[in-house]
């Protein structure tokens, strides 16, 4: 018993030699004996963050083609919306700069071009030679279509002989109107701002307040359905539309607007 016992000892020995020469080691090539969980360096936790995760040029949205230029003008605009900015502020950053505004794009690359786009959530618009792109541009002037940038089509009925048809940012749905204005919440990083936009296209920044009556849906007139029908050839984009009563703040009654749907 007593040869069992001064070997199982012995054991113990050897077992706490090769231990301590582990350790040993670990302080010799990893500049380290603590046997806790290491703690990274400053430069690196700094480098491990959320936009890094999220793209490889920071401020580019998930899973876009987007350019660091792009990335960078887009932290610019968040940033700059950071601090409380008048309406006048912000309107002239936008005619400078640009205001990131979603748009629908056919691009494949985005070349020397500040934009960002990436794959549509729509199954059909990943049809091959045909693909549509969900993409965000910074826009300065009016919103005009181009070969390869379009916007959604809004239609407004103030009256069955009196239809004007609007172009929007991509998937944006007005709150309400203010006379021949449509009015629309954009929000940014936890900040609204009320966007208008009128008959042409042009941009403004505007006070939010609460309509009389809140949007909400309807039946489309069959005035409406055959916009929908005669505009659908030639913008392949849509698969259908949905309409609403929004209300006017000028003439204080509601209108009847048709959107398009590019997903059902």
């Amino acid at each position: 018993m007593k040869k069992i016992g001064s070997k199982q000892h012995f054991i113990s020995y050897i077992l706490l030699f090769f231990t301590s020469s582990i350790f040993i080691c670990v302080d010799i090539f990893g500049n380290s004996l603590n046997v806790g969980e290491p703690k990274p360096k400053v430069e690196e936790a700094k480098k491990l963050t959320m936009e890094l995760v999220m793209h490889e040029n920071p401020g580019c949205p998930e899973n876009s083609y987007c350019s660091p230029a792009t990335g960078k003008k887009l932290s610019k605009w968040y940033d700059f919306l950071k601090s409380s900015k008048s309406n006048a502020e912000i309107e002239n950053y936008i005619k400078s700069e640009g205001m990131p505004t979603p748009a629908w794009s056919t691009l494949e690359k985005y070349d020397d071009r500040e934009i960002a786009f990436w794959d549509s959530r729509c199954p059909g618009h990943r049809k091959k030679n045909q693909k549509i792109n969900e993409a965000i541009i910074f826009q300065k002037g009016v919103l005009q279509e181009g070969s390869d940038i379009f916007w959604d089509d809004l239609f407004v009925m103030h009256s069955p002989d009196n239809i004007i048809q609007y172009q929007i940012p991509r998937n944006e749905r007005p709150i309400y109107m203010d006379g021949t204005e449509v009015v629309f919440i954009k929000e940014e990083n936890d900040r609204y701002l009320g966007v208008k936009l009128d008959t042409k296209g042009n941009i403004s920044i505007t006070d939010l307040i609460t309509p009389t009556e809140l949007p909400h849906l309807v039946d489309c007139p069959d005035l409406l359905k055959n916009k929908f029908k005669s505009q659908k050839n030639n913008k392949p984009l849509y698969q259908s539309y949905q309409c609403q009563t929004i209300w006017n703040i000028q003439s204080k009654r509601s209108i009847t607007i048709m959107y398009q749907l590019a997903c059902i």
